[in-house]
């Protein structure tokens, strides 16, 4: 029906359309530009995050905090369009993105972007590298007071909504 359709074409209700009415519609050609600058092309559902479906179609997006917003691991770069089309990042997001690497006017979490039908053809760019804190830390000299250091301030951080 035209109503639904309209009603579940912008960004602010596709999550919540699909929950209501289960209409979903697969949006073809959204590509992702992997770290090497290789493109691949996918098909997204209708309120799935752009974290969501790299990880359903094994895209290298890590999404570390599982979409909790305590972590910038699902850093993507959008196109300019598409960045100006959406809402604008929650001051949590933001606070986020300042971890990012490679960080870009363009930037936005890939958990907080949900896919909807005006996406078709959108290009998602990687960055380069992520910071993961976890791993950082897994890697380093410290003594393991610093250790249990960063990773309570991490917690703290993701317990603030």
């Amino acid at each position: 029906s035209r109503r639904r359709h309209t009603r579940c074409s912008g960004v602010s209700w596709a999550r919540r359309c699909v929950q209501e009415t289960g209409y979903q519609r697969r949006v073809h050609g959204v590509t992702f530009i992997n770290k090497d600058e290789s493109e691949t092309t996918v098909q997204a559902e209708v309120g799935d995050s752009l974290l969501e479906v790299a990880h359903k179609n094994d895209i290298d997006l890590e999404g570390a905090c599982e979409a909790s917003l305590a972590c910038s691991t699902c850093h993507v770069i959008l196109e300019q369009g598409l960045f100006e089309r959406l809402e604008e990042a929650s001051p949590e997001e933001e606070d986020m993105l300042d971890l990012a690497f490679g960080l870009k006017p363009t930037s936005r979490l890939g958990c907080q972007v949900i896919v909807d039908e005006q996406m078709e053809g959108t290009k998602v760019r990687l960055p380069k590298a992520t910071r993961n804190m976890y791993v950082a830390v897994s890697y380093t000299h410290l003594t393991l007071p610093t250790i249990y250091s960063v990773q309570i301030s991490v917690v703290a951080v993701s317990l603030k909504k």
